[in-house]
């Protein structure tokens, strides 16, 4: 029994040694515990999830590391690949994905300096379309860069451009400024 656990062993080195690390995993694996089995088989698959990496496939990188655990240094390469790709929505566009995805990644790197400069961006763009929607956002971003000034500069606009068609209305936003300052 241990010469052919030994040839089985011998057959599962030969597929990594040909590069066929996800047929050599399952043969290592298939092997229980003999000999170092169990090691190889995470073996192949820690250079199969570097090679699924290294053709660009994030999110089967992030799979692959991921099923490894605390294999090496596969968690952070789960986290290095999570970052990549939110990185890549906020560069495509994908504003609110990439807001959720450096937000996961807490405080990995400058997730969530990212994340808060995309929300940054958010609430200005929408300062023009939409100045209570803008206000609500900069108000939520609390202290990032000037986020409070820029709701307090929002505020004063609207109440502003209140003066000559409702002036009580205009007078209501004013105090509610005052008593913003005297507080």
């Amino acid at each position: 029994a241990a010469r052919m656990l030994d040839c089985d062993y011998a057959a599962a080195q030969a597929l990594a040694d040909a590069g066929l690390h996800e047929e050599a995993a399952i043969a290592f694996e298939a092997l229980g515990e003999h000999a170092d089995s169990a090691l190889r088989a995470r073996e192949q698959r820690y250079i199969e999830a570097e090679s699924i990496a290294a053709t660009g496939d994030v999110n089967g990188a992030i799979e692959a590391f991921g099923a490894l655990g605390e294999y090496e240094d596969s968690e952070e390469r789960v986290l290095s690949l999570r970052y990549t790709a939110a990185a890549a929505m906020a560069e495509s566009g994908e504003t609110e994905a990439a807001i959720e995805a450096f937000t996961a990644l807490g405080e990995y790197q400058d997730s969530l300096e990212r994340a808060n400069a995309l929300r940054y961006q958010e609430a200005t763009a929408l300062a023009l379309a939409d100045p209570e929607e803008a206000i609500a956002a900069f108000t939520a971003l609390g202290d990032y860069q000037d986020s409070a000034d820029r709701a307090l500069q929002l505020r004063y606009q609207q109440a502003e451009a209140l003066v000559n068609t409702d002036l009580a209305a205009a007078i209501a936003a004013f105090d509610a400024l005052f008593q913003h300052f005297a507080a």
